[in-house]
C-alpha cells in the first residue's frame, strides 16, 4: 500500500474535495433556480432569407458510362399481333359407345365420322380426330386444336 503516511494525509483531503465538487454540481443541476439570460448588446434580429430549392430532372441513360454497353429499352409502342381465331369446321361426329374387356386395360371407342364407323382406343387418331378423354357416356375429342365433348347417342 502506501509506504508513508504523508501521502495518505495529502491524498485523502484531495479525494474528499473532488467528490464534494461532483456532488455540488449534481445537486445544483436539479435545483429550482431559474437562470435569466440577458440579451447580448449589439445583436439585432435579422430577417431570414429563404432560398428556393433547386430542382432538376435526370435525362435517360442510353449507354453505360463505365462499360460502354448501350441499353436497349423495350419499345412499348409495338404490341403483339393478334391473330384472328379461325373457326374449325368439325366433320359430322357421333359417339356410339365403348367396348372393353372385363379388365380396364383396353377400351375401344366406337365413333361415327362422316357416316363411317371407326374403332379407336384412347389417344388414338382417325380422320385427324384424336380421343383425349373418355368415359362410358361421353368422349372428348381434339380436331385441329379445337376440343369438343360428345355424348353417347341412344
Amino acid at each position: 500500500m502506501l509506504k508513508n503516511k504523508a501521502s495518505l494525509y495529502l491524498l485523502l483531503p484531495l479525494v474528499v474535495i473532488i467528490w464534494g465538487i461532483v456532488i455540488y454540481k449534481v445537486v445544483g443541476a436539479f435545483g429550482d433556480e431559474t437562470v435569466v439570460m440577458s440579451e447580448a448588446p449589439g445583436v439585432v434580429g435579422k430577417e431570414i432569407i429563404r432560398v428556393k430549392k433547386d430542382t432538376f430532372s435526370l435525362l435517360p441513360i442510353d449507354r453505360d458510362p463505365f462499360l460502354g454497353h448501350y441499353y436497349k429499352k423495350p419499345d412499348q409502342s409495338k404490341s403483339k399481333p393478334v391473330f384472328p381465331v379461325e373457326k374449325v369446321e368439325w366433320p359430322e361426329v357421333s359417339y356410339l359407345g365403348l367396348i372393353s374387356d372385363t379388365g380396364e386395360s383396353s377400351k375401344v371407342h366406337i365413333l361415327q365420322i362422316n357416316g363411317r364407323q371407326f374403332l379407336i382406343e384412347k389417344g388414338g387418331t382417325a380422320e385427324e380426330i384424336k380421343i383425349i378423354a373418355s368415359g362410358p357416356e361421353k368422349v372428348t375429342l381434339l380436331f385441329r386444336g379445337d376440343r369438343k365433348t360428345f355424348s353417347k347417342n341412344n
